[in-house]
């Protein structure tokens, strides 16, 4: 029900072979879910090294008219250009967009996936 984005509980770290590497950064989340208002919205948001990198705005927008929203699996993904072989750290974020609250992984699994693309 926070304003401000609340940390998933997970996270992943990974050290690129090269500067010129890319990461792909892959979230997806079974159980999904909001309560409290009609067509609440679940914002994500990843950070990399404690920092906000991408926000994925509305995310999962059901537009359903109960109080209790499924928003089902969902999934969010990112391509980073670090430029960087030292360990960087992933993590992603969730809010409400509207009023009411959002939950992760209420009632499945939750993954995050980190894979480095060299060029």
């Amino acid at each position: 029900s926070s304003s401000t984005y609340v940390d998933t509980g997970l996270t992943a770290t990974i050290t690129p072979t090269s500067a010129a590497s890319k990461i792909l950064v892959m979230v997806t989340a079974d159980g999904v879910y909001a309560t409290g208002s009609t067509s609440i919205v679940a914002d994500f948001q990843i950070a990399k090294n404690g920092s906000a990198l991408y926000e994925f705005g509305s995310a999962g927008n059901s537009g359903a008219t109960s109080l209790t929203i499924i928003l089902g699996s969902c999934a969010v993904n990112y391509l980073d250009s670090p430029a960087s072989t030292s360990a960087i750290t992933y993590q992603p974020y969730i809010k409400a967009d509207t009023f009411g609250q959002c939950f992760f992984n209420g009632t499945g699994a939750a993954t995050l996936t980190l894979l480095e693309i060299t060029a």
